[in-house]
Parts: structure tokens; C-alpha cells; sequence
């Protein structure tokens, strides 16, 4: 009997430590603050295949279901120019603008289209083969005075086509299909990640690799800040890693309560010190960079069920952009993100 009472003095006591330990494990599982955008257009009615924001966030070049790729400019929501389907002789994909504004490239699955934005000259037209015959483009990259696009092969290779000196190099890099690439040094290195899971910066003159990195599975979402070289590149699964190239070290992992999370575009903000993701729908959240912790979250405004965010930007007031599947360009106030 005694023994019996000894037993049931003690399960008071168990069920107060159990209370703190529930206790603090809620303290630390907060919910996020909510990112809620402060002005929303919808800049066309078709559903968009791809969209580029301007580095400065000025312009959107946007390519829609009908093949019809078109200019706005950001801040008053006005279209400016238009370049219709009939100048395609087959389907585009990809399309991007150049940071003097002054050209847009646009890629189908083996053609590659240079526009100049004033019309001062005919749009130039190539068609881009791998070593593989069967190889595709998946992936488009334009410098900042539009001499220079680069491209992203299916089979791995990646072509850098030079068209003021005339010049084409091609690279075998990647294993898979190359969906990422970004420029680094003053646009003499590029960054660039394939769905085999490797993450490579290369010298774009002599393609040797300078810095590289391997994911157990095919990467999503890559951001990547040249001043800092801070590099972030989300797989499949649940590997969400910052990494310093310079260093050579990894800085912090994503740290979340679920199981996984997908991410199909990222940007850093702050000089670096914050990541703005998107899912592969409509959430996007911001996260510490050191503590890898996610401080806010928010959704953009979304007309169908699968609407995604298709690019990120900031604009000259540290305020950033985002452009959905939707075609809607929703702002987003920088205080939200300081």
C-alpha cells in the first residue's frame, strides 16, 4: 500500500516537469510574423510561362501562355512594348532583360532570340546545339550591356555565346539539366546548379572550377550574393544549406518544424544577412541567415490553386517585388524585411 501512494506522490511531480518541457518547446516554436504586400496589379489575364524583374526593379519582361512576351514598367504598372507570337516560330520558355534594359533574350527548346527593347536593330535568332544531338536549353542568362547570353543545356553542358567579338565556348560542367546561373566578379565567373545536385562557380573564359559542391538530390532554388559571396541552394528534399565560397565553410542550415519544405526561388536581402524564399505554391518566408530560423512568412495573391512566385526583386527603396505565375506584381515594403 505504501508503495502505491509513493507512486501516485510522484506523478504530480512527473506531470509538472512534463508541462515545462512543453512549455519550452512552444517557446521556441513561435509562429513566424505575416508578410502581407502593400500594393498587388495583375499585368495580364494569360497565365505566364516565365517572367523576368529587372536586377534594379524597374521593368518585368514576361512571357505568357500565348507566346506573347511583353515590358512593363513596375512603379505605374504601364506596358510599354510588345513583341508577339508571330515572331517565334516555335514555343519560348525562358526569357530574361539586361541590366541596361536595352535587350531581352528568348529561348524556346533549340533557339535562342536577342531583342533589342528600342527596336534599333533586328531581333538576332541562333539555334543552339549540344554535344548530345537530343539536348534542349534549360536555362537562359543575359550580361548587363547584352553582349553576352548564356545557356544551359539538358545534358549538362553550358554555351556562352560572346556576340560582340563573335565568339561561342561550351563547357561540360553538370551531369543533369542546368537550371541555375548567376553571374559573380563583375560578371567574369558564373554560378551555376544542375537537377544532378551539384553547384559549381567556373571561370566563364577558361571553364576551370573554382568552388564547388555537391546535394544527395536535384536542386530547386539557388540565391546567390556577389559582394558577400554567400551562396544558399535548396534540393529536393530537406538539405537547405548557406554556404561562403570564399571561405570555403558552410554558414547554417534552414531550420523548420516539418518534415520537408520545397523552395523554387530565393533572394537575399539585407547585404546577405536575410533569405526570401518561395514554395513551389504560393508561401513565401523570410529566414535569419545565421540561425537559419524563419522570421516571417506571408502568401502572394493567387488565382489558382498552383500560382507560384516566378521572380524575386528589390527596387531602389530596399522595397522587394515578386511576380507570380498569375502575372501579378505585388510590393512588398522593406520595412517588412529589416
Amino acid at each position: 500500500m505504501g508503495n502505491v501512494l509513493n507512486r501516485i506522490k510522484i506523478k504530480p511531480t512527473l506531470f509538472i516537469l512534463y508541462i515545462l518541457l512543453l512549455s519550452f518547446l512552444f517557446i521556441g516554436c513561435e509562429k513566424p510574423d505575416v508578410l502581407r504586400a502593400h500594393g498587388q496589379h495583375q499585368l495580364t489575364s494569360s497565365a505566364l510561362v516565365d517572367a523576368d524583374i529587372s536586377s534594379d526593379g524597374k521593368y518585368s519582361v514576361i512571357l505568357d501562355v500565348k507566346n506573347t512576351v511583353s515590358l512593363w514598367q513596375n512603379s505605374t504598372y504601364s506596358h510599354i512594348k510588345q513583341w508577339p507570337s508571330t515572331m517565334f516560330t516555335h514555343q519560348q520558355y525562358y526569357v530574361m532583360l539586361a541590366n541596361n534594359h536595352q535587350w531581352l533574350v528568348v529561348a524556346g527548346k533549340h533557339s535562342v532570340t536577342l531583342i533589342s527593347v528600342n527596336g534599333n536593330l533586328k531581333p538576332l535568332t541562333w539555334r543552339v546545339k549540344g554535344f548530345d544531338p537530343d539536348a534542349e536549353i534549360s536555362q537562359i542568362l543575359i550580361n548587363s550591356m547584352g553582349t553576352k547570353v548564356i545557356i544551359g543545356l539538358t545534358e549538362g553542358s553550358i554555351v556562352v555565346v560572346d556576340i560582340s567579338n563573335s565568339l561561342k565556348s561550351q563547357f561540360a560542367l553538370h551531369d543533369g539539366p542546368v537550371n541555375h546561373l548567376n553571374f559573380s566578379d563583375n560578371e567574369q565567373k558564373l554560378v551555376s546548379a544542375s537537377l544532378d545536385g551539384q553547384v559549381i562557380k567556373w571561370d566563364l573564359a577558361s571553364g576551370k572550377v573554382i568552388w564547388s559542391n555537391e546535394q544527395p538530390f536535384r536542386i530547386t532554388s539557388l540565391a546567390f550574393d556577389d559582394l558577400s559571396q554567400r551562396l544558399f541552394v535548396s534540393d529536393a528534399l530537406n538539405n537547405q544549406t548557406f554556404f561562403s565560397i570564399n571561405k570555403g565553410q558552410e554558414i547554417s542550415s534552414l531550420s523548420y518544424f516539418e518534415r520537408n519544405r520545397y523552395f523554387r526561388e530565393a533572394l537575399f536581402l539585407s547585404s546577405a544577412k536575410k533569405l526570401l524564399t518561395s514554395s513551389s505554391k504560393y508561401q513565401i518566408s523570410l529566414w535569419d541567415v545565421m540561425s537559419g530560423k524563419e522570421i516571417s512568412q506571408g502568401e502572394i495573391k493567387a488565382y489558382n490553386f498552383g500560382s507560384t512566385v516566378l521572380d524575386f526583386a528589390v527596387n531602389e527603396n530596399d522595397d522587394v517585388l515578386t511576380l507570380s505565375s498569375d502575372a501579378v506584381l505585388e510590393l512588398w515594403p522593406a520595412s517588412l524585411f529589416r
